[in-house]
C-alpha cells in the first residue's frame, strides 16, 4: 500500500475527522471522544506546562491542537502535504507544522515528550518500524517520554476481522496491496524493536471507553538506562 497516496486521497473528505480515519463502527468519531483521548494522552505522557511536545504522524492536526490547552510548545510532523496544508490553514502558527517522513525528519532539538497516535500500523515492516523508533529516540531528551497509541494487537485480530469472509477479504486485500488497516503488531516483537532502538517500552491495555479498545493497545516508552 502506498500510504502517502492513501492519506493524500483521504484528506479530500469533507469531515476533518474522516480525513484522518477517525471512524468508529462506520461513523465519524465524535468530538467528545477526541477530547477525551487528548486528556488521556496528556495524563499518559505526564504533560507539564513547560514540556515540549513532538506529534509525529499528526495528520490534519485535529488531535494535536487539543493538546495546546495543556500549555505546551508543540511541533508536528506528517508526510501528507495535503493534511499538513489543511492543518496550517486551519490552525496557523499555533503549532510548528512540518511535512516529513516519520523515519527521516530531523530537528535541531530534543523533546520532553513525543506522541505517535493512530499510525504505527502503517509501518508494516520491522525495518521501517525500527527506523521510526530510532528517529524518535534521537529526538527524545534523556528523561523524556514517548506514547505510541492505538496500535492494532495481533493477538486480537480476530475481534476486528470477524468470521471466515472477513478474514478472506483481509487476505485478498493484503495480497493485492489494498489492505487499509496496515499491520497488527505483536506486543513482544514491538517491545524487542524498542530495545534495539535504545528504548524501554511498556504495553498498556486501553480503557473500555476508548473507541478501539477491543483490539488495540498503547505503548509507553522511555530511553533505556543502559544507553
Amino acid at each position: 500500500m502506498n500510504w502517502q497516496e492513501f492519506w493524500n486521497h483521504r484528506a479530500m473528505q469533507e469531515h476533518p475527522l474522516s480525513s484522518v480515519g477517525r471512524i468508529v463502527q462506520g461513523k465519524t468519531m465524535s468530538e467528545l471522544s477526541l477530547h477525551k483521548i487528548a486528556e488521556l494522552i496528556a495524563e499518559q505522557l505526564h504533560l507539564q506546562a513547560h514540556d515540549t511536545l513532538l506529534d509525529v504522524c499528526c495528520g490534519n492536526g485535529e488531535l494535536t491542537i487539543l493538546l495546546k490547552k495543556f500549555g505546551n510548545q508543540i511541533s508536528a510532523v506528517d508526510f501528507s502535504p495535503l493534511l499538513i496544508e489543511q492543518a496550517q490553514k486551519k490552525y496557523g502558527n499555533q503549532i510548528d507544522w512540518h511535512c516529513a517522513d516519520a523515519s527521516k525528519f530531523k530537528f535541531h532539538q530534543q523533546f520532553d515528550c513525543i506522541l505517535l497516535y493512530f499510525s504505527f500500523q502503517y509501518f508494516e515492516s520491522n525495518k521501517q518500524a525500527l527506523a521510526v523508533l530510532k528517529n524518535l529516540a534521537e529526538h527524545l531528551k534523556p528523561d523524556g517520554r514517548i506514547l505510541i497509541g492505538d496500535i492494532p494487537d495481533s493477538a486480537k485480530k480476530s475481534i476486528y476481522y470477524k468470521g471466515f469472509w472477513a478474514n478472506l477479504k483481509c487476505k485478498y486485500h493484503t495480497l493485492i496491496g489494498k489492505n487499509d488497516m496496515g499491520r497488527f503488531w505483536n506486543k513482544k516483537q514491538l517491545l524487542t524493536l524498542c530495545k534495539k532502538a535504545g528504548l524501554e517500552g511498556l504495553a498498556i491495555d486501553q480503557q473500555a471507553w476508548q473507541p478501539y479498545a477491543a483490539y488495540r493497545f498503547d505503548l509507553f516508552i522511555q530511553k533505556s538506562k543502559r544507553v
